[in-house]
């Protein structure tokens, strides 16, 4: 009778995903493979960037990217479910040392169980609030859940948090892939797709009255992949664009805090743009720290889409 009583409490509780500790090869790469000696492209001094490898089924399709508040860890979502924790240090001049370990486990979903399967797992950005807690977005069947305070997302059961509306309208692989929580107990929310029959990026922004729509300037193809708050209040929005020609390309801008409000038309100031022969790959996660003496870095991680042709990489940036 015990037995099964905690077994029942177990179930209700959720049954933690045990993390596993997974070895890191971490191989240099410039900013510009044809003039290894380039530091700067548009607002951005490159400081360091490493192809992350490991061996584990969880490795790769990483999505978006938190800094931890002790700086010593980044943290992802990636499109099987899984979360990764990589332990991170900086040299004095604030250089991203090459990582070497990291931990993998699996998403505890909201019937308590680990996540599996790509469509009930994909999950693809991330904001953690004021009060600790952390919200995720998941494509192919779009939802936001919300994770409580205190431990990793891996070890608690979520609760559903409010959606905004007609996001079930979006494709399955166009939904919410930008998230930032905003001061005043805001969230804003950026589609990669439109919603139907409308040509301007679909977004949100919530606060104490609910969700309320946004929409956000298209160009050149881009769409938006991640989005992390700037110490100044304005939001670093990272979008993405592939075509056939030119293949992967990324581009980097900025949201000024007062234009984010409900009704907006939002419209991002590029500040940079990495494209061939430059590195890069298709980066949908971003994260923001501070170096030694007080400078703004910028974090961003690539999805290998778990492709063999295509890398995970981990890029650090000044933003000047």
């Amino acid at each position: 009778m015990r037995f099964v009583l905690l077994v029942a409490l177990a179930a209700l509780a959720g049954m933690p995903a045990v993390a596993e500790r997974v070895a890191i090869t971490s191989v240099p790469v410039p900013l510009d493979g044809d003039r290894p000696e380039r530091q700067g492209v548009g607002r951005l001094t490159y400081l360091a960037g490493y192809e992350l490898k490991a061996v584990h089924e969880g490795w790769g399709g990483f999505s978006d990217l938190e800094l931890a508040a002790d700086g010593a860890e980044l943290r992802a979502v990636a499109d099987q479910g899984f979360y990764l924790s990589l332990a991170i240090a900086l040299d004095a001049e604030g250089r991203l040392l090459a990582p070497d370990r990291a931990d993998l486990a699996r998403l505890i979903g909201l019937d308590g169980q680990p996540l599996g399967g790509k469509r009930g797992a994909d999950a693809e950005a991330t904001a953690r609030l004021d009060d600790g807690s952390l919200v995720i977005a998941f494509e192919q069947r779009h939802r936001l859940v919300r994770y409580p305070p205190g431990q990793p997302p891996t070890a608690t059961r979520p609760v559903p948090f409010p959606a905004p509306g007609r996001l079930s309208r979006l494709p399955p692989n166009g939904g919410i892939e930008a998230l930032a929580a905003l001061p005043q107990s805001r969230l804003l929310a950026l589609a990669e797709d439109p919603l139907e029959g409308e040509t301007e990026g679909a977004a949100w922004l919530q606060d104490a009255a609910g969700w309320h729509r946004l929409t956000v300037r298209r160009s050149l193809l881009f769409r938006p992949t991640a989005a992390a708050l700037l110490p100044g209040g304005d939001v670093l929005l990272l979008e993405r664009r592939f075509t056939l020609i030119g293949g992967v390309a990324a581009r980097l801008s900025r949201i000024p805090a007062g234009t984010i409000r409900p009704g907006a038309a939002l419209v991002p100031e590029p500040l940079a743009e990495l494209a061939s022969p430059l590195t890069v790959d298709n980066f949908e996660g971003i994260a923001i720290g501070r170096g030694p003496r007080g400078e703004t870095l910028v974090y961003l991680i690539s999805d290998d889409n778990t492709n063999m042709l295509q890398r995970t990489l981990l890029l650090q940036f000044r933003l000047d």
